[in-house]
């Protein structure tokens, strides 16, 4: 596995045929609640080009996203 920090929590890691970027959560405050749809998008995105699904999922105080590698063949 390679491994790269930025700092600040931020994670990203190669696993097998996945890229994985795990972030410390930090919300915003805001007014207003997320509608998910940039979630949405990339998993669509991922459906059509590949077939595959990225894994996201939102623990206590992480956020960790697992995307598929796209092979270029």
């Amino acid at each position: 596995d390679c491994l790269l920090s930025r700092g600040r929590g931020d994670v990203y890691k190669r696993q097998e045929n996945d890229i994985v970027v795990e972030n410390d959560l930090r919300p915003i405050a805001s007014d207003f609640e997320s509608t998910g749809i940039g979630n949405k998008n990339i998993i669509g995105r991922y459906l059509l080009l590949c077939k595959k699904k990225p894994f996201i999922e939102q623990r206590e105080n992480t956020y960790i996203v697992k995307l598929p590698i796209i092979n270029n063949t």
